[in-house]
């Protein structure tokens, strides 16, 4: 067995609990296609059903939720959709699905963005290892009213928390469990007020982490006030990459550029960051994201028709003044 094939055995019974007779709803694309295969494989030797969807089917992409989609989510236990980051699909695709099957128990979890190599690192992860430390990240955080992070980079922000609710990306899906990420491993919040320097040099989310990778070498700098990018703030060497950042802010909803998200990375079966934000986002470290507050998970008034993650790697992270992350490194 292989890499892929031990990989769809793993997230299916140690993530999706899947079991036999269940029905296993697969959204996938061309370029996933080899796992999508390996899932329907392994739905077979657990006795399951699979049923396979691919977004080039439906036409040109950005791809669209459909009737057909909304009938197999209706009637299906559990379900994932494993497809390459398109411009608009969260609008057009993801937006859409995700307000449909909050109206049906079936146990769900995105995998959008996901590679091969993703596939081989991550979803080998130990599922209970990662879920019994994620949950002890939670628990540390839930309650808290600060967080600072700084780097030597030059990040230095100070985030107040507590209007809005924390929740934690554990990975073991339960009946009507919907806003896993798999691979898994975050606990993240919308925060009430944020303000600093965000000095980016991990990797970026959207379409971009495809476009760009690992950007430790070009770091990207946005001065934060009042929870909100100053749009004319944003640096970086590769004036590409800035260019980018500003457009997709400018270009979104009033709250495009407010931050909705921030997050620590708890995934400790991961050695390095691979420029697949769908990971990397759970490696150890700080993340953040721009657009969408996630409102189901953090009870937030607001949505946006955007949302970028930006990983902030090798940070000091303090929990009201206590350190619990050291240069990247867990103190807990």
């Amino acid at each position: 067995m292989n890499l892929v094939q031990k990989a769809a055995l793993n997230v299916l019974r140690n993530g999706f609990n899947l079991k036999a007779g269940e029905t296993f709803v697969v959204i996938c694309d061309n370029n996933n296609r080899f796992f999508s295969d390996a899932l329907k494989e392994a739905c077979l030797k657990l006795k399951a059903r699979p049923v396979v969807f691919l977004l080039e089917d439906f036409g040109k992409r950005p791809a669209r939720f459909n009737d057909a989609l909304l009938g197999a989510l209706k009637t299906a236990n559990a379900g994932t959709l494993c497809a390459t980051e398109r411009e608009n699909e969260l609008e057009f695709l993801r937006d859409p699905l995700y307000t449909a099957i909050r109206k049906y128990p079936i146990r769900f979890a995105s995998m959008t963005g996901i590679n091969r190599e993703a596939v081989e690192t991550g979803l080998n992860s130990d599922f209970r290892k990662v879920a019994e430390f994620t949950d002890r990240v939670y628990n540390l955080v839930k309650g808290c009213r600060e967080i600072r992070v700084t780097t030597a980079l030059g990040t230095d922000l100070t985030i107040k928390c507590g209007k809005y609710r924390w929740f934690s990306c554990n990975g073991v899906l339960k009946e009507g469990v919907k806003d896993d990420n798999y691979p898994e491993g975050e606990a993240f919040t919308c925060p009430e007020e944020m303000h600093g320097t965000l000095i980016v040099d991990g990797v970026l989310g959207d379409i971009y982490d495809a476009k760009y990778g690992v950007i430790t070498k070009t770091p990207l700098a946005i001065r934060i006030e009042n929870c909100r990018a100053v749009i004319g703030s944003i640096s970086c060497k590769n004036k590409a990459i800035a260019a980018d950042i500003r457009h997709y802010l400018l270009t979104g909803d009033r709250f495009a550029s407010r931050v909705g998200e921030v997050a620590l990375g708890t995934n400790l079966c991961l050695e390095r960051i691979i420029g697949n934000l769908l990971q990397d986002e759970k490696f150890p470290s700080f993340h953040l994201a721009f657009g969408d507050p996630y409102g189901n998970d953090t009870g937030a008034e607001w949505k946006s028709n955007r949302h970028i993650d930006m990983v902030v790697l090798k940070p000091d992270i303090y929990v009201d003044g206590k350190l619990i992350m050291k240069k990247g490194k867990y103190l807990i």
